[in-house]
């Protein structure tokens, strides 16, 4: 599900920007506070790995190797809300992948110079 035209890569743009700050409020934020605060003995990594397995759940619809994909980048991305206690650098960092998978080559396109 990545634009292919440049009318879908620009609108991808404010795509990456809506789904960046939402999955990061709803998963790295919400799921994380609501999940420490039913379990409250629970150690923070158990905590983060569930957020992490929601996040992952929610993507399931982009089939295997993206799934893993988005499931290690979730991972990544709420170690580093965890170090940084910054919910928005992980959005920063959420929007600016997703808007690099916009630009993501299959391989039958080719670079051709044009004279």
């Amino acid at each position: 599900m990545t634009p292919k035209t440049k009318s879908e890569k620009r609108w991808w743009v404010g795509v990456s920007l809506t789904t960046g700050i939402c999955e990061e409020i709803i998963f790295g934020g919400f799921f994380l506070f609501l999940i420490a605060g039913l379990f409250p003995n629970m150690s923070m990594y158990f905590v983060a790995a569930d957020a992490v397995v929601l996040f992952g759940l929610g993507h399931l619809y982009q089939g295997g190797k993206r799934l893993i994909i988005t499931f290690l980048m979730g991972a990544f991305l709420v170690i580093v809300y965890i170090v940084s206690g910054s919910l928005i650098i992980v959005i920063v960092m959420h929007f600016f992948t997703n808007v690099g998978n916009a630009f993501e080559f299959s391989p039958k396109e080719t670079f051709e110079c044009q004279k």
